[in-house]
């Protein structure tokens, strides 16, 4: 190519020459013309000699978007985006964008950026979300990653028994767990103390409890009936109970005698004004500020409570116990729970170094506890044995009473389902759990609608 454009100036300048000759009256000769076919491949060589090695391509740059659920306080996405950045550093060659995801409208964020093509390469999300997915075929199987594992003899090391299982649809890994919800109650021990009442074990002591501890503008107990902890607070109690949403069959039974007892539960309370009036209407912050004013002596949280109990100070943070999983009639302790998994998606264009950072996200977030002050308890026993957690009161005190007694909201159904993640993401335990505490209807006809709504779900209508 070089030496033809070469020739092609070549020819172009003896053109000019002749006719700038041809103008003035002059004429060239074949003598003339020689010299200059002879210097132009003098030319040639000088520069064949002096032009350096062709360099070898630069390896190609590849840009991975990473949607990240909000999973602790402000410092939490502050850490996340550093451990990209760390991760940016290491691998030259990849660059991972961090995007922080709000809870409030998740369904609806991720369902859109599937629909419409924009999905990011890698995410976090609720427990259900690569269920949902996979059923799209839109989920990208991690099965290299666990084997990957396995090859290195990390896989027993790094994680907890049935929790990678717990994230297989279909014989396929459809997310790596790493983080887990738990749901429980957090009390002050000195005014338990001060009223002369002991930690209540199950539902008729938890109910006197309440009871006794009304008193001018205090309340025994406060919850949210808003938003994913509303959600889950029906969803506890209802398991706590006993109760279900689906038998073992797989069909919705969300109106079984079990879930109205505990939906009459949580009612009676507001009716008899042993509650804040306004619980109909709490979201999560609601009820927290109530219990840090020392307005309620029990409050309904999560492990996310944790830090925002550390917050007030060790003063306050003394006087906080968790509450053990109370007994139900049958003497069972069972809750709601699983893990939280981080996926990948069908749509990157660049599936090798999504699992590439998946791998290294999973064996390099200890940070997120340790600096981020993550709300939710580790779901890798890499993480769970951090002196934060293992040293930490309420933390360990959670830890160990939730995952021996915890269950998937399809129990006593074995396996997980896409289905759960519109039940979820349409937040159907807290409309039902905001309808018996705001309306007159009737428990069993409220859970008969919302039953419906399920069965329509699980119909894809």
């Amino acid at each position: 190519m070089k030496k033809s454009l070469l020739w092609m100036l070549v020819l172009v300048i003896s053109i000019s020459m002749i006719l700038t000759f041809s103008v003035s009256g002059c004429k060239a000769t074949k003598e003339e013309a020689a010299p200059t076919e002879a210097a132009a491949e003098e030319v040639e060589e000088e520069e064949a000699e002096e032009a350096p090695a062709e360099e070898a391509a630069p390896e190609e740059k590849v840009e991975l978007m990473f949607w990240d659920m909000v999973w602790g306080p402000p410092e939490y996405v502050e850490t996340a985006e550093r451990l990209v950045e760390e991760f940016n550093e290491e691998n030259s060659s990849i660059t991972v964008t961090y995007q922080s995801i709000p809870w409030e409208g998740f369904y609806e964020t991720f369902t859109t950026a599937v629909a419409s093509g924009t999905a990011p390469d890698v995410s976090t999300g609720a427990g259900y979300q690569p269920f949902q997915f996979a059923v799209m075929d839109e989920i990208l199987y991690l099965d290299s990653i666990t084997d990957e594992w396995k090859a290195e003899g990390k896989l027993e090391e790094l994680f907890f028994p049935g929790s990678v299982d717990s994230l297989k649809y279909d014989g396929k890994q459809v997310g790596i767990p790493w983080l887990t919800g738990n749901w429980g109650i957090f009390y002050r021990k000195d005014m338990l103390e001060k009223a002369g009442v002991e930690p209540p074990r199950n539902w008729d002591e938890f109910y006197e409890a309440v009871k006794k501890l009304r008193k001018g503008d205090e309340y025994g107990f406060v919850y949210p009936s808003l938003g994913p902890v509303g959600d889950w607070c029906f969803a506890y109690f209802l398991f706590n109970n006993g109760g279900r949403i689906f038998n073992i069959d797989k069909e919705p039974d969300f109106a079984n005698e079990r879930n109205v007892e505990a939906l009459d539960f949580l009612r009676k309370m507001k009716d008899e004004d042993l509650v804040p009036g306004g619980v109909g209407s709490y979201q999560t912050v609601d009820s927290e500020k109530i219990f840090f004013q020392g307005k309620a002596v029990m409050l309904f949280g999560s492990d996310w409570s944790i830090p925002l109990i550390q917050s007030q100070g060790e003063e306050f943070l003394d006087k906080v116990e968790y509450l053990p999983i109370m007994e139900n009639k049958n003497g069972d302790k069972i809750v709601p729970g699983g893990y939280n998994g981080i996926m990948a998606y069908k749509q990157s264009k660049h599936p090798e170094q999504a699992k590439k950072f998946i791998k290294w996200w999973i064996e390099n977030n200890g940070d997120l506890w340790t600096e981020g002050h993550s709300g939710f308890c580790p779901g890798t026993k890499l993480n769970a044995s951090l002196p934060c957690i293992t040293e930490g009161r309420l933390r360990k005190a959670f830890m160990d009473d939730y995952l021996p007694n915890m269950v998937n909201k399809t129990y006593p159904y074995k396996e997980s389902f896409a289905e759960m993640a519109n039940i979820e993401g349409e937040m159907l335990l807290s409309v039902a759990l905001q309808r018996a505490l705001t309306t007159d209807e009737d428990s069993k006809a409220i859970l008969t609608d919302i039953n419906e709504k399920i069965q329509e779900i699980m119909s894809g209508e």
